[in-house]
């Protein structure tokens, strides 16, 4: 098969898409990564693919590195093939994520802007408190500060319902991120030289995000020297 020209033509294409699907996949993973980010790469994705679709109907291939540099003068043969892959990834991303509308929750991603919108689903008492908010100027400068949840985080006890409304957006688990950094620590735990069935303490340690104090620890345990 690696004697066919055709063949490596084709190879070369699905290593290039499958690329690009495996740089989406981990833009979309991480601790700090929401819901509204990961609508934004979605919606992005597919404007690309677009895109693509029509270079290649132009026979344009430079988006793809290793079909350009396999194929650059012989792309018409499977260029039909490689839009129809194309519109199928373009129909499965629409029936996979759906609505991507998010409009309702552009105050959640910036509280600050300036136009007033009844699709946000904010009480009349709401959008004072976000009128009231994005004129603080204090605030405007902490939003460029830190992390989206972070802010809302801290607004929790001036802004109670607004902070409770965008944390019930920003906290939900969008991906198996966190079941997989859990998976992997236990893996790296369980091993033939380390057979405890009871992990959840170690488990904790080696999923936190805190750095131990080893310093603190180690002060708190009595040296027993050898007599």
């Amino acid at each position: 098969m690696f004697r066919d020209d055709n063949f490596i033509v084709k190879l070369t294409y699905l290593v290039d898409i499958l690329e690009k699907l495996s740089v989406l996949n981990k833009s979309m993973q991480g601790p700090q990564i929401h819901l509204l980010i990961q609508k934004d790469k979605v919606k992005a994705f597919i404007k690309k693919v677009e895109l693509w679709k029509s270079n290649l109907l132009k026979n344009k291939i430079d988006m793809f590195p290793r079909l350009n540099l396999c194929a650059r003068d012989n792309i018409e043969a499977n260029k039909n093939l490689f839009v129809e892959h194309l519109n199928g990834l373009l129909l499965q991303f629409s029936n996979y994520f759906g609505d991507l509308d998010f409009t309702k929750f552009a105050w959640i991603q910036n509280p600050f802007i300036d136009e007033e919108d009844d699709e946000f689903g904010l009480t009349s008492i709401e959008k004072e408190k976000l009128l009231e908010l994005s004129c603080d100027t204090t605030l405007k400068h902490k939003f460029q500060t830190v992390s989206l949840v972070q802010f809302w985080l801290n607004l929790h006890t001036e802004y109670n319902t607004l902070s409770n409304k965008a944390l019930k957006v920003l906290l939900p688990f969008a991906t198996s991120y966190l079941c997989e950094t859990g998976f992997s620590a236990l893996a790296a735990m369980k091993s033939k030289y380390r057979a405890r069935l009871v992990v959840e303490k170690e488990l904790r340690v080696a999923i936190s995000s805190q750095t131990p104090r080893f310093d603190k620890l180690c002060a708190n345990r009595q040296a027993h020297p050898s007599h």
